[in-house]
């Protein structure tokens, strides 16, 4: 079977009620793989920093269709760092063991140094 990510750009959002922690983690694993956002509303209320941090990143993804120009382009950029960043995050789970590896994960490659 072909990689499917290879030829499309999936993202998984995912709002999680009634599940702990642990049960809830693979949802969060494919969502921080797929470059996505996840909440798990059971351990995080709606005051929260996670909570806060779901819903900016779920804004700027509806955001980035439905604006044009110099705004589109800026929140394009916001999209792809919160992306990135998640994925990042998968990528250290799965190194320290704390995250699901999936056969399909095509590891990011290594970002340039900062000048």
């Amino acid at each position: 079977m072909t990689n499917i990510l290879s030829s499309y750009q999936i993202e998984w959002t995912i709002v999680s009620v009634g599940l702990n922690a642990k049960a809830a983690s693979p949802y969060r694993d494919l969502c921080l793989a797929t470059g996505g956002a996840f909440l798990n509303a059971s351990i995080s209320p709606p005051s929260s920093t996670a909570s806060k941090r779901f819903l900016g990143e779920v804004q700027r993804a509806h955001a980035r269709r439905t604006v044009s120009g110099k705004e589109a382009a800026r929140i394009e950029e916001g999209v792809r760092k919160d992306r990135e960043a998640a994925r990042l995050a998968y990528e250290r789970g799965v190194a320290n063991g704390t995250a699901q590896r999936f056969d399909w994960y095509t590891a990011l490659p290594t970002p340039p140094k900062d000048k």
